[in-house]
This record gives C-alpha cells, sequence and structure tokens, in this order.
C-alpha cells in the first residue's frame, strides 16, 4: 500500500509548473501568430487588451473578497435584494474564490497576455521591416508589463477600498446570469446556509417554525457563530453547545414579557441571534458593536446583565419575587452551567429559592457528563410522566380522596409519599434538588429539540420552584472545539478550517512567561502549590499541574475558598500561588482582607488581566484591583513594566514572608529578551528609567513603556527633560525616590491603566499630603466609569493612555510652549550620538 503522506518538494514542483507554462506559452504564441497573419494588426491588440483587462477585473474580485466586510453584506442580504446571497457566498468562501481569481484567472491571463504581446510584436517586426526592431520590441513588451501591472496595483487600491460593493455587484451579475440560463449555481450551497436565520427578527419568528425547521436553524446559528468568531475571537464552545436549548427555550416562552437570565451570560450569542441583532452579530465584541455579554442597554431581550458567574439564580428569584408582589403573570427562567454552579452564591439561591417555594425555573446546563443509554431512556419516561398535567392533577385528587377516608387517610397519603420518595432516591439522579425544595426533571439531551419543548412546555404548569437537568455537548457541531472545548472556551482569532489560532507574534503573552516562571519556582521549591478557580488554561496554570499534578487545586469557581484555603495552607508552611484574573479577585475580597492578610499569611496572588483586557469589556476589565487591595495592611502590591520585571517579581513574591500580589496585564509582552536566572527586587524599590529637571513622569506597569515615550516626545517636540520612574510597587512606595525627583521637578504626572479614584496616583497624592507637599500632580488614567468592550487599542486611545494623548494633557496643564533653543540643542545632541 502506498504512502499517501510523501514530503512535497516545493523546488521540483515549482520547476514542473515553469517548465510546463513554457510549453504552453510557446504554444499559445505559434497559434497567436497563426491566428494574427489572418486578421488585423489592432484586432490583435484589442484581443490583448480584453486578456490584460479580464486579469485585472478577476483580481479585483479577488482583492474583495479577501478584504470584504461581512457585516455590510449581511445587512444587505437580509433585504432580500437580487444577488445579495451570491455576494455573500463569495464572501464565506474568500480563500478559494480568491484563490481562483488570482492564482488561476491571474496566471492564466498572464501566460495569454505574454503570449499573444510576443506574437503581436513578432507580427509587427514582419510587417514593418524598417523599424528598428529592437526598440520597438522594448516599447510593446514595456506597454504590455505596465498595463498588466500597473493595473493590478490601481485596481488592488480600489478593490480594498470599495470591497462590499464590488462583491455585491458582481453577485447581482451572477444572478442576472443565473437568471438567463435558468440555473441556479448555487442550489445547496452556503449561500443558503441563512435562510432561516436571516427571517428571524424576534422571538416569535421561532415559535412558527416546525421541528424541521429548527433543526436546519441550529445549523444556520452554527455556521453564523463559526464564521463570526473566528473572526473576531470569544466564547465559541459553550456558545455551540446550547443552540438546541435557546431555541427550545424561545420556541416555549415569550421574551422579554418572560424573563430570561443568563448565568456568565457566555453563553449568549444565540440569544441575542434570536433576539433581534443578526445584522449587527458581525460586530460582536468589536467597538461600538455587540457585547459579547447581555446588556440591558442593548436589547429589551437582556433582562439582567451578567459577567461574572453563578449570579443568575439569585437574579432570576429576584425577578420572580417583583412578579409576584406586583400581581404580574409571567415565566422566569433562570439558564446556568455546571461549572456555574460550582459557585457557593448558586447553591444560596437554590437554598432560599427552595425555602420560598417561588415559581421558578432554573436550567441546568450540564456539559461535563454524558447520558447513558439506559439513563437516559428511563429519566425521559419519568420526565414525561412527571411532568404530564394530567398525571399530576390525577395525583392531586387521589391524595385528596385519601385525606378524606376516616382515622387512616393522612397515614395512607404520607406512606405512599415515603414509598414514592424511595423509589425517587434509586431511579432520580437529581434528589439533592429535590431536598432543596425544587421539581428535579432530567438529565434531558439537550440536543434534542422535541424532548427538550417537550419538558419545558409541562414545566410551565408547575408552580414551584422547578430545576430541568440538561446535557450538552461543549463545541457540538465543530470537531476541533469538541474535542478541546477548554481551548475554545474563549479563543482568539482562529482558521476556520483547521481550528488553530492565528499567531500574529512570536512574544510570549504575560501568561506565557508567569506559566513558565511558576514551573521553574515549583522545581527550586516544593513548598510552592498553585490555585486555580476553573481557569486553568486562562491563567497558565496547566503547565504547572502537567508538571506537579498533586500541588495544583482547582476548585471550580470559588474565588473565597480558593483564598482561604490557600491562607491555611500558607499558615502551614506551604507557598500557595492564587492565579485569579484581577476582575473575580473582586468576589474574594472579604476573604483577602480577613483570612489572608489579617494573619499575615504568605500568598501570592497573581492577577492575570490586570487593566484593559479589550473586547469582554466592563465585567471583565482589571481596573479596579489597586484600589481594592492597596488600602489591606500588611499586603505588598507591585506590578511590572515588561514580562522579564514579571518572573522577578514572582520569585521575589515567593521568597517574601508575607501576602503579595502581583499585577500583569493581557496579552503580549513588551518584547525584552528575558533573563535566565531569576534575581530579588528589594520590596518598595522603584527604578529610575531616565532623569531630568523639569517634570517627573512616575508610572506602574504597563504604563511604564508609555511615559518613556512621553518623555522623549516632550524633550524632541519641547524641549522638555523629564525623570521617569518605574514604581514597582504601589505598596510600598518608594517614598525616598518619589520625594528626591519631586524636589527637582516643577510638576509631577502619574500613569496607571487602571481607574483613578483610589488608584495608583490617589497613593502618590496622599505621600505629598503626609510630607506637607504642595505641588501641582497630573494623574493619568481611568475616570469614574466603566469602560466599555472593544480592541484594546482603540480603548486607550479613547480613554486618553496613549503618549500622544497624554503628551496633550501635560502640554494643556503645565501650559508647555515651544523651547526653539532647546529643541535645536536636543536635535544636535541627538544627531551627534
Amino acid at each position: 500500500m502506498g504512502n499517501n503522506n510523501k514530503k512535497r518538494h516545493p523546488i521540483k514542483s515549482s520547476i514542473i509548473i515553469a517548465l510546463g507554462t513554457f510549453i504552453v506559452s510557446v504554444m499559445i504564441f505559434i497559434a497567436s501568430e497563426i491566428f494574427l497573419r489572418s486578421v488585423a494588426f489592432l484586432l490583435g491588440l484589442f484581443l490583448l487588451i480584453v486578456i490584460i483587462l479580464m486579469g485585472i477585473i478577476f483580481d479585483i474580485i479577488g482583492v474583495a473578497v479577501a478584504a470584504a466586510q461581512e457585516s455590510a453584506l449581511n445587512a444587505k442580504a437580509s433585504k432580500k435584494i437580487p444577488g445579495a446571497w451570491e455576494g455573500v457566498y463569495l464572501k464565506k468562501n474568500a480563500d478559494k474564490v480568491a484563490s481562483f481569481c488570482n492564482d488561476v484567472v491571474g496566471d492564466i491571463s498572464g501566460t495569454l497576455s505574454g503570449s499573444v504581446g510576443a506574437a503581436l510584436v513578432f507580427q509587427l517586426l514582419m510587417d514593418v521591416p524598417n523599424l528598428n526592431k529592437l526598440m520597438l520590441s522594448a516599447l510593446m513588451a514595456g506597454l504590455v508589463a505596465s498595463l498588466t501591472v500597473g493595473g493590478k496595483a490601481l485596481a488592488k487600491g480600489y478593490a480594498i477600498d470599495n470591497s462590499s460593493e464590488i462583491i455585491f455587484l458582481v453577485g447581482k451579475l451572477i444572478k442576472k446570469v443565473e437568471d438567463f440560463i435558468g440555473l441556479n449555481f448555487f442550489p445547496l450551497g452556503k449561500v443558503e446556509v441563512l435562510e432561516l436565520l436571516r427571517t428571524i427578527k424576534d422571538p416569535s419568528d421561532v415559535k412558527k417554525l416546525d421541528l424541521s425547521k429548527l433543526q436546519k436553524l441550529a445549523q444556520e446559528i452554527r455556521t453564523e457563530i463559526l464564521s463570526v468568531i473566528s473572526k473576531n475571537g470569544g466564547h465559541l464552545a459553550p456558545n455551540l453547545g446550547v443552540v438546541e436549548l435557546t431555541l427550545a427555550i424561545h420556541s416555549v416562552y415569550t421574551s422579554p414579557v418572560d424573563k430570561i437570565v443568563w448565568d456568565v451570560g457566555h453563553q449568549a450569542y444565540v440569544h441575542k441571534l434570536l433576539t433581534g441583532r443578526y445584522d449587527e452579530f458581525p460586530t460582536l465584541r468589536q467597538y461600538g458593536g455587540l457585547s459579547g455579554f447581555p446588556k440591558r442597554s442593548e436589547s429589551l431581550h437582556d433582562v439582567f446583565d451578567t459577567g461574572h458567574s453563578s449570579t443568575s439564580i439569585s437574579a432570576g428569584l429576584g425577578l420572580a419575587k417583583a412578579r409576584d408582589l406586583n400581581g404580574d403573570k409571567y415565566e422566569v427562567v433562570a439558564v446556568i452551567g455546571d461549572g456555574a454552579m460550582t459557585g457557593g452564591m448558586a447553591f444560596e439561591a437554590l437554598n432560599h429559592a427552595g425555602h420560598l417555594g417561588t415559581k421558578l425555573t432554573v436550567i441546568l446546563n450540564d456539559n461535563e457528563m454524558s447520558i447513558a443509554q439506559n439513563v437516559g431512556a428511563m429519566s425521559a419516561y419519568l420526565n414525561r410522566v412527571r411532568v404530564d398535567p394530567f398525571y399530576t392533577k390525577r395525583k392531586e385528587d387521589i391524595e385528596y380522596i385519601l385525606k378524606k377516608i376516616p382515622a387512616i387517610g393522612s397515614t395512607m397519603v404520607k406512606f405512599v409519599d415515603r414509598v414514592k420518595d424511595s423509589l425517587r432516591y434509586l431511579l432520580v439522579p437529581g434528589m439533592l434538588f429535590e431536598e432543596l425544595g425544587f421539581k428535579y426533571f432530567g438529565p434531558v439531551n439537550g440536543h434534542d429539540l422535541n424532548e427538550l419543548k417537550t419538558v419545558l412546555q409541562n414545566t410551565k404548569y408547575i408552580n414551584k420552584p422547578v430545576l430541568v437537568h440538561v446535557i450538552t455537548k461543549k463545541g457540538k457541531g465543530y470537531l476541533p472545539a469538541e474535542e478541546n472545548p477548554d481551548k475554545f472556551h474563549g479563543i482568539g482569532v482562529f482558521d476556520l478550517g483547521t481550528g488553530k489560532v492565528k499567531k500574529t507574534s512570536n512574544i510570549p503573552s504575560y501568561t506565557e512567561v508567569f506559566s513558565n516562571t511558576l514551573v521553574k519556582l515549583g522545581e527550586q521549591n516544593p513548598k510552592i502549590v498553585a490555585f486555580t478557580a476553573a481557569m486553568g488554561e486562562g491563567t497558565g496554570i496547566n503547565k504547572f499541574a502537567q508538571k506537579f499534578p498533586k500541588r495544583v487545586f482547582d476548585v471550580g469557581i470559588a474565588e473565597q475558598h480558593a483564598v482561604t484555603m490557600a491562607a491555611a495552607m500558607a499558615l502551614e508552611g506551604f507557598r500557595p500561588v492564587v492565579a485569579i484574573y484581577s476582575t473575580f479577585l473582586q468576589r474574594a475580597y472579604d476573604q483577602v482582607v480577613h483570612d489572608v492578610a489579617l494573619q499575615n499569611a504568605p500568598v501570592i496572588f497573581a492577577l492575570d488581566r490586570a487593566g484593559l483586557v479589550g473586547e469582554d469589556g466592563p465585567t471583565h476589565h482589571g481596573l479596579f484591583d489597586i484600589s481594592y487591595l492597596r488600602h489591606i495592611p500588611n499586603l505588598v502590591l507591585m506590578a511590572p513594566k515588561d514580562e522579564n520585571e514579571l518572573q522577578h517579581m514572582l520569585y521575589t513574591a515567593s521568597l517574601y514572608d508575607g501576602p503579595v500580589a502581583v499585577r500583569y496585564p493581557r496579552g503580549l509582552g513588551v518584547g525584552v529578551k528575558l533573563d535566565e536566572n531569576l534575581h530579588k527586587i528589594e520590596i518598595g524599590q522603584s527604578e529610575i528609567l531616565q532623569k531630568g529637571n523639569e517634570l517627573t513622569l512616575i508610572a506602574i506597569g504597563n504604563m511604564v513603556p508609555v511615559a518613556q515615550e512621553v518623555a522623549s516626545i516632550l524633550l524632541k517636540e519641547k524641549g522638555v527633560s523629564c525623570t521617569v520612574i518605574n514604581a514597582r510597587f504601589v505598596k510600598p512606595l518608594d517614598e525616598k525616590t518619589i520625594l528626591a525627583a519631586q524636589k527637582k521637578s516643577r510638576g509631577i504626572i502619574t500613569l496607571e491603566e487602571h481607574c483613578l479614584l483610589g488608584g495608583f496616583g490617589s497613593a502618590i497624592l496622599e505621600l505629598l499630603q503626609r510630607h506637607g507637599i504642595s505641588q501641582k500632580v497630573l494623574r493619568i488614567g481611568l475616570e469614574d466609569e466603566f469602560a466599555t468592550h472593544g480592541n484594546v487599542e482603540i480603548l486607550r486611545e479613547i480613554y486618553g493612555l496613549t503618549s500622544r494623548k497624554i503628551v496633550a494633557r501635560i502640554e494643556k496643564e503645565f501650559s508647555l510652549k515651544d523651547n526653539k533653543i532647546k529643541k535645536i540643542a536636543v536635535n544636535l545632541i541627538g544627531r551627534s550620538n
């Protein structure tokens, strides 16, 4: 049997292609020369121009397809304009179409134009023997080359600027050809993938679809989600897993009259598509576009803002009690994942809801376990019986009759209930929820629309808390996500064909540096242990877990528990590293204060995602950790200027006999070289990066490189020299260095990617006030507002954290004017250096 995995030989293949092209070109030349003998020269020239134009036109299409914005195409397609779907098809198959237009047609047109052009020259030389044949040949070759190359260059720029319009125009032309010849070029292609989805303007449209159409709609939704997330990044696996469940919910309940709360909300993309946001969906997680989480300000169908875990049941219970007190009649549904159910808040809410007995439906989306065939069949049977309104009514009637029997009636009812409960303990897997006061149904196959609709429809008649246990598969319908659900839980831009993330740089991320440093520290110190709250992949703990599986504790979504458990281990001689996103540590504030800091337990908090995190938005930006940590006694708080300093800070924290928090941003490092050997940084010691005598820039964390840029611009453009200090520590501050620099400056500028209220700048102001110093301080950071979602670079521009925006603020606040003599001196010194 032959080997189908032979290595390709590009040199050999290229030689074969070149040789083939040569042979074909010679044949075309001979054919063209014979053809030109029987036609006028101008007709041959016309033919050449047509061939060149053909290449340019297809080049335009190819470039336009690659550059088109899908949002514009989808908006037009939703209006059912003829040819729009052909345009969408071109965009959906961009790689193939661009390859055909540029590589296939481009190569063919190039070969044809070269051969025909040569034949024209040859014919011209034959007919006009007295002309300078060499010069004429050169001019003709130059004309062909300039028309081809110049035309293509011009076409590329035009195509990029007008990509959507070009594709739509091509689609209309294709449509006209289709109508003329009576054929549909795309009968079952991706053109019809969104045939149903584009008609869903409101959840009421979902109710009109029968089962077969709902199943087709599920396929279309998965296609759209894959298309958009592959370009924008986002939470892929969770959303692919809840497609049928979301369709069932909107088939049974009437949003926004009925209230649907999504826990965390990272799985609400399907909900967005079904609630009138299809046209905007390509803007998901982009600045000015749709949020990646439910937002009340975005839609009436989003009844509660979410972003952090385990809140849905509490919110649902609040909505249900408000309904009851207002005398309203609507359903309340809380959808919560099995991961979110590990949070203590979820159990607090379950306990309270069961105690109150309020009508509330909780849907537990469980994507960690499978349904064995026998359990599934038995559960389906029991669910059908238990949720059948006829069964419930007959049961109540029988109990009423039994109770009327003198002397023994009530005893018989209790005996029947005991027998029933015993059977349920054996046959029903959700007795924990039953004991909490919920009516339990499940497990239900979360990808069986018919079963889901039946169960949800019938539970509406139960006037008490209900929990429906649904089993789904994360990443359903996309093999790479099914096989690696953790990797595709939240993912950046990736290749849809291969599932591989499109890495744009070889610079390691801060998370990678943390992960590698933790392993190195773990090898040196066996007492180092690591904690994560269900975010092993995101925080970089997984690498440590592979090396030291017994020294890692994934506590689930239970940050409070993680911090207190870590504190206890620290008091017994271990060095716990608690890796938690900055925004998630907020949930364990009390434990940081009472269980860690009060006991001076040497716990290391690795605060990933500090500062602006980008597309996940306000619930995930780490903009408050300095404010909620720096006032806690015993706690040391530091932030590195780059990835190299991060590894030294982690090493320093591992040696410090007390609690330490190290905050660092999301994303790639600066690109500096990483030291092989780790060294200790003196606690509370800053770093002077450059000295000046007019202004002092004091920056923390990833704003240090920005401060250096600002100082460079001020010196070059205004002749203003600045001292730049890398603070390193928010607490304790390097008071000696800061006060010494202050004496030589007319003003201080603090820079932080953090909120200003209670932040790093506030700490500097407090320092000056303690020493009775009155000096102008300009604090650069985020004002008293929640930052929106969008690309980090865009957000920094909007919130004034770029070097140019900061320079403008400084010029205005300190009334800086051009000092031409200083500028000349600076430029002369710069050139001489």
